[in-house]
């Protein structure tokens, strides 16, 4: 079986762990995991060279309310999982106005998330000046180098940024507000065909976060092999945010969780579309009924 995931970070960790810990062996899958960008997997989805992706829910929707045959299993971030750095002279959401807000692409899941902050601390996007970088790592660079004043990002990037001056201004984890940030996404004509092999997955998925919990020592291991990143401080700091904040025991998508990326969206199909058609909550409910994860 092949999963697709987009980026070697933190916010795909049950991914790594489930691979590196033997839970998808452990479930009977010879799991193939493949690094594609979010167009791409959802293009090897849709093509079937690949059977699951990892991916945003506005790539679901982009796709979904075109016809596609695609369905979100899971939602393993149900929440923004972000933290606004900015400069050290903002300190306060009004110090932020008519400064320079870096973000990746417009459209893109930290494009809708840096709106959402925005909203959140009671600001229009109107008051910020919003730039298109080309990486999140270029918008890290911009932040080291002054030239944006404010950014979106996530541990350990937050460390690196905060040890040349900046600070949080908002953590979006703690203020909860519902995304399909990272969503378990397949093709109902494959699910159909291969059942069990969708249900041992979300297993898998479902054992790893409730894994992540009981063994630290391992999670940072594989968090640290993933990511390349090895300074056992941020490794610390990482694991902490993610599996004690983000990451949900029983990770079920729900509609509410779609309503930024419907909000902020450009296409008159995705906001005219039923987002409840586009989720199945079934194999997570199942694996739940079935105790996955509490032994």
């Amino acid at each position: 079986m092949s999963f697709a995931y987009t980026q070697a970070s933190a916010t795909f960790l049950p991914v790594f762990y489930a691979q590196d810990a033997g839970l998808f062996k452990k479930s009977g899958l010879d799991m193939d995991l493949q690094l594609t960008q979010s167009a791409a997997g959802m293009a090897a989805l849709l093509s079937g060279q690949i059977d699951m992706s990892a991916i945003g829910g506005t790539e679901l929707l982009n796709a979904a309310s075109q016809g596609s045959d695609v369905v979100a299993l899971a939602n393993i971030v149900p929440i923004w999982s972000y933290q606004m750095e900015v400069q050290p002279e903002i300190k306060t959401p009004a110090d932020l106005k008519g400064k320079k807000v870096g973000i990746t692409s417009f459209g893109s899941s930290i494009d809708i998330a840096t709106r959402v902050a925005l909203r959140t601390m009671g600001l229009a996007d109107s008051d910020v000046n919003i730039l298109p970088l080309t990486s999140a790592s270029a918008r890290a660079e911009a932040m080291i180098n002054h030239a944006i004043d404010a950014g979106l990002t996530a541990p350990p990037d937050t460390l690196t940024l905060e040890a040349h001056g900046t600070h949080v201004l908002l953590d979006m984890a703690s203020s909860g507000v519902p995304a399909s940030n990272i969503l378990v996404v397949s093709k109902r004509s494959w699910i159909a065909a291969h059942h069990d092999q969708a249900q041992d997955a979300i297993d898998a998925l479902v054992g790893s976060i409730a894994g992540m919990k009981k063994d630290k020592a391992q999670a940072i291991a594989v968090l640290s092999k993933y990511t390349k990143y090895t300074d056992p401080k941020g490794l610390d700091v990482t694991y902490d945010y993610y599996v004690n904040h983000v990451f949900p025991a029983k990770p079920l998508v729900a509609a509410d969780q779609f309503k930024d990326v419907v909000e902020y969206s450009n296409e008159p199909k995705v906001k005219a579309f039923d987002v409840t058609s586009a989720f199945d909550n079934s194999l997570v409910q199942s694996a739940i009924q079935r105790g996955v994860g509490n032994s």
